[in-house]
């Protein structure tokens, strides 16, 4: 591990408390919340609206009477609205941890795994691709902050789409390959957006999947662009960090894409997992 963390001042902590918890977040998540535990301390999940688009991708950690979710900050708070309008009378609560700190620091090793014990002041660690995150509970810690532009970049690459307010609702879990990443549970039951899914899941009928761009040039492409290949528009960037993003596009696109201005992207392989 390098000896410099980040702090990821893009994220947002939330506690899920409550008895019914567990109940509640499985029928808004793709994943199987119920194998959160011991054996599972951190998944991988998605949140969609009932035309079963992606809301957000989030992390779930288990916590002896809680669940933390993390997420995007800039999703944070429309999110939290959505969902707790399925609360109706489910015992559950879902607040911000506002003293709480996610960092980075690089390490060898590839997959999307939690651990426990990551020094003196943090709480959980997990690694995605070949970055370690993980969040302490309080800001008195000494951490010393450097551009999250890697973390970012290394979740692309790990194929989290690391995307914001832009891409939320546009695409579904299959087009931003999320069934590759084991981000859903096609066992578990109903859950929002479940029909949608499962039906793409068994008909293997998306048309459209990930593909990680690599940018010519800094600054001429953002979230959302549309993307080319030749006069025919093949897809869309989902999210974007720097020279990398996160693009969705069909599947007989072909090798040569550009944006509408004529930004050249080139293709590059994402992290095996």
């Amino acid at each position: 591990m390098t000896d410099s963390n980040m702090n990821l001042p893009n994220l947002t902590l939330l506690t899920v408390s409550g008895e019914d918890r567990v109940s509640f977040l499985q029928g808004q998540l793709t994943q199987d919340v119920s194998q959160l535990g011991e054996q599972r301390p951190a998944l991988l999940a998605a949140s969609c609206d009932a035309k079963g688009r992606v809301l957000a991708v989030i992390t779930l950690i288990a916590r002896p009477e809680s669940i933390d979710i993390l997420i995007r900050e800039d999703l944070a708070d429309a999110w939290v609205s959505q969902i707790m309008r399925f609360r109706l009378r489910a015992r559950v609560e879902i607040v911000p941890q506002t003293l709480a700190v996610v960092t980075a620091a690089e390490e060898d090793g590839d997959g999307y795994q939690l651990t426990t014990g990551a020094g003196n002041a943090s709480a959980n660690r997990w690694r995605v691709g070949t970055w370690v995150e993980s969040y302490v509970e309080n800001d008195d810690c000494d951490l010393a902050t450097t551009d999250p532009l890697l973390w970012r970049q290394a979740r692309l690459r790990a194929g989290i789409p690391d995307f914001g307010p832009v891409s939320s609702g546009k695409f579904t879990p299959h087009m931003l390959g999320l069934q590759d990443r084991s981000a859903i549970s096609f066992n578990k039951g109903c859950y929002t957006g479940q029909e949608v899914v499962a039906r793409t899941h068994h008909l293997g009928v998306a048309k459209r999947g990930p593909q990680l761009l690599q940018l010519a040039a800094l600054g001429d492409a953002d979230c959302g662009d549309e993307v080319f290949a030749g006069d025919r528009k093949c897809g869309s960037i989902a999210a974007i960090s720097g020279d990398l993003a996160f693009a969705v596009i069909q599947s007989d696109a072909g090798d040569a894409l550009q944006t509408a201005n004529g930004e050249v992207l080139s293709r590059v392989p994402f992290d095996s997992v």
